[in-house]
């Protein structure tokens, strides 16, 4: 009973989080605004995105795989990645991504695997806080000067802190407590990144690409929808609205990336397009990416319960 109720609190807190943004907006000034929108950037711009997306994080998991030992060809990588966004897009801050676990489990113990996610993620928070940093020392935001730092140290601390967890074993601590025992399993990819310094560099090479493709894709949905948002006030604020979006409590993001989005837009953009402009990104990541891969994680599911059959 209790895991049926679990199930339904995410998307209930979704619902109760855009009940809260719509409260005090005009819905139909929401749909004029989508409407009489460039469509033509909105759908060429949501597809190159997708493409980049796919592109550049398929190749930091495949760098990823590397540390751990795994070279796998790239077209086989780009299978398992399309094939975990249903789950990953679809669930609270990603944790979806824990199902790769399953597709790699014939080469990587699952506890390790499992490491791989927190670490992407720790990953991503190092470098968007980097720009929102940079971006706001130039704009001159302290909110993204120092929320950004504060992201950036907090990363770092946790980085370093997987990282020691792999030779708690190695101490004998690991023998008489179970938990340390996994935590250094689940550590392996911390330790193994810093010692593969051109892999880890890839990955963050990647990690950069990726989220400054996004970037440039909020800038042209805010632009196909009328206003002109410069890119380095996205790059400042943006980051911050991840952070939103990573907290586990709503489906994919939704609700708290648009009441993020008002916040800190609400002094240049007007409020119905800074909500338009949230719900074509979230439709981006909850629909559209975990379409693309829908196909190909039936394929590899079916093919792995034939293979144990």
């Amino acid at each position: 009973m209790l895991k049926k109720i679990k199930i339904f609190i995410a998307p209930a807190v979704t619902l109760l989080a855009l009940y809260i943004v719509f409260k005090n907006l005009d819905v139909l000034s929401v749909l004029d605004i989508f409407k009489n929108s460039d469509k033509s950037i909105l759908i060429i711009s949501s597809a190159l995105t997708l493409m980049l997306v796919i592109f550049f994080l398929s190749l930091r998991l495949k760098e990823t795989m590397a540390i751990l030992g795994c070279n796998l060809k790239y077209k086989e990588i780009l299978k398992i990645y399309l094939a975990i966004l249903p789950a990953s897009k679809l669930s609270p801050a990603n944790a979806g991504d824990f199902i790769r676990s399953y597709y790699f489990k014939d080469k990587v113990p699952p506890s390790i695997m499992a490491g791989t996610v927190f670490f992407e993620r720790l990953i991503d928070i190092l470098v968007i806080s980097a720009m929102a940093i940079i971006s706001g020392i130039i704009i001159k935001s302290k909110l993204s000067f120092l929320l950004g730092g504060l992201g950036f140290l907090m990363s770092l601390a946790f980085f370093f802190l997987f990282k020691k967890g792999f030779f708690l074993k190695n101490k004998g601590i690991g023998e008489k407590w179970k938990i340390f025992d996994k935590l250094s399993k689940f550590s392996v990819i911390f330790n193994l990144s810093i010692k593969n310094k051109k892999n880890f560099l890839k990955i963050l090479l990647y990690t950069f690409l990726n989220w400054l493709s996004v970037m440039f894709y909020i800038a042209l949905i805010f632009y196909a929808l009328g206003s002109k948002v410069p890119i380095l006030s996205i790059t400042a604020f943006q980051p911050i609205v991840s952070y939103a979006s990573f907290v586990p409590i709503t489906v994919s993001g939704i609700g708290a990336r648009e009441y993020a989005m008002l916040f800190l837009y609400g002094n240049t953009v007007p409020a119905p397009i800074i909500l338009s402009a949230g719900l074509i990104f979230s439709l981006f990541t909850a629909f559209l990416m975990p379409l693309t891969g829908l196909p190909l994680m039936h394929k590899i599911i079916k093919k792995k319960q034939n293979g144990q059959q």
